[in-house]
C-alpha cells in the first residue's frame, strides 16, 4: 500500500503555505490504526490541500492515494476520506488547470466508491451517494447517470441502515431529471417496519417529486415527524448531504412549503404547536446552562441557549400557510386580521425561540405589510405604551 507515494516530486509541488514536502508523511499517517493520528493527519490535510476551500497544485497528485487507502479495509478513517473527497472535487482554485486536475482525479475513483456500498461499515456506505451526488454535480460521470441510478435503486432495496437508506434516498430525489416511481418514496414513508429517519426523507423527497397533489399520507408522516425531530436530529445532521444548516427541523418546514395552501388548516396547529416545544425546550436548556454558569463560577451569568437554525424555516412556513402569500393593507392591524391569523402573531411575539431570531422576524412581517416586531406587540395589545 503506497508503494508509489515517495516516487512523487513533492518538493517541486506546492500547497497552501509552500512546498508540498510534508504531504507524503501526512498521507501514510491516515494508514495508521490510530484515531488520533490519522484525525490529526486529516485535520492537517485539509489545511495545506483545501484551504478555505482552495485547491492547489499538489492537491490532485494526493488524491489517487486517498483513492488507494480507500481500498483497504485497515485504513480506518474510510468513511472521512470519502467526505474529504467530496470536498476536494468542488474545491475551486485561481488556476483553473488545478481545480480540472484534481475533479478528474477524484472522478478517477468512481469505480472504487460503488465497490464501497458493499463495505461493512456503513458509515463508509452512507458517504457513497453524496460523492457520487457531488460529481455528477460537477459534470462527470454523465455517461453513468442510468446506471447509477438503477444501481442505487437495488441497493436501497438491500440496505438495512437507516442512515444509507436515507443517503440513498437524498441522491435518488435529487436527480430531477429521472423519473422515479413515486411508489419508491410511498412505501417507504408509510411503512410501519421503517425506521422513521427514513419515513421522513422518503416523504420529503415525495413532496419534491410528485407530480400530482401531495397524497393525506405523505403530508401526515411530515406532520408526524415534525413533532419528534428532536428524537432523529442527531442522525439526520450526521448525512454527508447539505440541507438546510443541516437542521430537520427545517427541511421538514421547507418540503411543507412545497403543499397547496388547502392544507392549512391541518399544517397551522401543528407548527404551532412544533414552536411551543421549541420555547419550552429553549427555556430548559437556559435553566439548565444558568445553574451550570452558576455553580461552576459562583455568580449569575448572561448566556444565550440558542434554538435551532430550523426554527426560522419554521417561522417561515407558519406565516407562509397563515397569510397565503398575501399582503395586508398598511396600517389595517389588527383590525382585518383573522381569529388564526391573530394567534399565529400572538404565538410568534410570545416565543423566545422567535425572539432570538427577531431580526428574520423582523424581515417577515414588514414582506406582509406588518407593523414593525414592537409595535405589533402593542396593537395585540402584548404590551402597553406605558
Amino acid at each position: 500500500m503506497l508503494e508509489n507515494l515517495d516516487r512523487v516530486p513533492w518538493h517541486r509541488l506546492t500547497h497552501a503555505y509552500g512546498k508540498a514536502n510534508d504531504v507524503p508523511a501526512l498521507i501514510k499517517a491516515l494508514a495508521s490504526p490510530q484515531r488520533e493520528t490519522w484525525e490529526q493527519a486529516l485535520n492537517e490535510l485539509y489545511q495545506i490541500i483545501w484551504h478555505q476551500y482552495t485547491v492547489y497544485q499538489a492537491t490532485s497528485f494526493a488524491v489517487p492515494f486517498f483513492i488507494e487507502l480507500l481500498q483497504h479495509e485497515v485504513t480506518q478513517c474510510r468513511a472521512e476520506l470519502l467526505l474529504f473527497l467530496s470536498d476536494l472535487a468542488i474545491g475551486c482554485s485561481d488556476d483553473k488547470k488545478w481545480t480540472k486536475h484534481t475533479q478528474d482525479a477524484v472522478a478517477q475513483g468512481f469505480a472504487v466508491y460503488l465497490q464501497l456500498l458493499k463495505d461493512v461499515n456503513p458509515k463508509v456506505r452512507m458517504q457513497v451517494p453524496y460523492i457520487i451526488g457531488t460529481l455528477r454535480t460537477i459534470g462527470a460521470l454523465e455517461e453513468y447517470t442510468q446506471t447509477i441510478f438503477s444501481l442505487f435503486h437495488t441497493f436501497l432495496r438491500q440496505e438495512k441502515d437507516p442512515q444509507v437508506q436515507a443517503s440513498l434516498l437524498m441522491y435518488l430525489g435529487y436527480q430531477a431529471e429521472l423519473p422515479v416511481d413515486e411508489r419508491l418514496f410511498m412505501n417507504l414513508a408509510y411503512a410501519e417496519d421503517v425506521y422513521p429517519l427514513v419515513k421522513v426523507v422518503a416523504a420529503m423527497r415525495h413532496v419534491e417529486r410528485t407530480t400530482i397533489s401531495t397524497p393525506n399520507d405523505t403530508v401526515q408522516v411530515l406532520l408526524d415527524m415534525l413533532l419528534r425531530v428532536d428524537t432523529l436530529q442527531k442522525m439526520y445532521a450526521d448525512l454527508p448531504w447539505p440541507h438546510n444548516h443541516y437542521s430537520l427541523l427545517g427541511e421538514i418546514s421547507f418540503a411543507l412549503r412545497r403543499l397547496d395552501f388547502d392544507y392549512a388548516d391541518r399544517v397551522i396547529p401543528v407548527l404551532i404547536e412544533t414552536l411551543n416545544s421549541i420555547d419550552q425546550a429553549y427555556r430548559k436548556g437556559k435553566i439548565a446552562e444558568e445553574q451550570d454558569v452558576a455553580t461552576l463560577n459562583g455568580e449569575w451569568m448572561a448566556y444565550s441557549v440558542l434554538p435551532d437554525f430550523g426554527t426560522i424555516e419554521l417561522l417561515q412556513t407558519l406565516f407562509h400557510f397563515t397569510f397565503q402569500g398575501k399582503k395586508l393593507a398598511k396600517n389595517a392591524v389588527p383590525f382585518l386580521l383573522t381569529k388564526v391569523q391573530r394567534t399565529v402573531l400572538i404565538t410568534v411575539l410570545r416565543s423566545e425561540a422567535a425572539l432570538e431570531y427577531r431580526h428574520h422576524v423582523v424581515e417577515m412581517l414588514e414582506s406582509l405589510n406588518l407593523p414593525y416586531y414592537w409595535k405589533l406587540r402593542i396593537l395585540l395589545q402584548l404590551d402597553s405604551l406605558t
